[in-house]
């Protein structure tokens, strides 16, 4: 019995011991195995929710990214304007080093440069959460500065001649306070 269930199983033919034609081990059944895994084939196999989230993560990632070198650009634009004309607050202590050198093509490559490998981090780790949670930190920033841009173009008329004079009467230098000469 064992013999015929196996020589039906393999697709094997012959009346006596000895006679088998073929192997089973080459020899496919007429009917898959139901127990066996199928593969799927890809037009039914829908792309997996995680492919789909990560697409999307890509997505914004880039987009953020984008944004960011825009604001970034409008932020070098905007220092280098009111460092022309009067000067200005600087709170980054490495920008306000390279202002004292009055050099603004250096002042331009440092901000630009910091920019620059920034994008390319995020753009090359698009994919991954920390780099959509660095594009979303990056435009949070970027977007707290511009609001502070606006606040200070608002009072900057005023403020640059208050610490103007007040540099005049004292002698004093006043710390954060910085401009690019012709």
């Amino acid at each position: 019995m064992l013999r015929s269930f196996y020589s039906a199983w393999c697709g094997l033919s012959g009346a006596g011991p000895g006679a088998v034609t073929a192997r089973c081990d080459t020899v496919s059944p007429a009917e898959p195995d139901p127990h066996s895994p199928q593969p799927a084939s890809p037009e039914s196999t829908p792309s997996k929710p995680r492919d789909r989230a990560e697409h999307r993560r890509g997505w914004r990632v880039i987009a953020l990214t984008a944004v960011i070198a825009v604001l970034s650009v409008l932020d070098l634009r905007l220092t280098l304007a009111f460092l022309k004309t009067g000067g200005m607050s600087e709170g980054n202590p490495i920008a306000r080093w390279i202002i004292s050198h009055n050099c603004e093509w250096l002042l331009t490559g440092f901000k630009l440069g910091l920019v620059g490998l920034t994008c390319v981090i995020l753009i090359v780790l698009r994919q991954r959460r920390a780099a959509e949670l660095g594009a979303w930190i990056g435009f949070g920033v970027m977007a707290w500065l511009m609001v502070q841009w606006e606040l200070y173009a608002e009072q900057a008329t005023q403020l640059t001649v208050m610490m103007a004079e007040a540099e005049r009467l004292t002698d004093l230098k006043i710390v954060n306070w910085v401009t690019l000469q012709p």
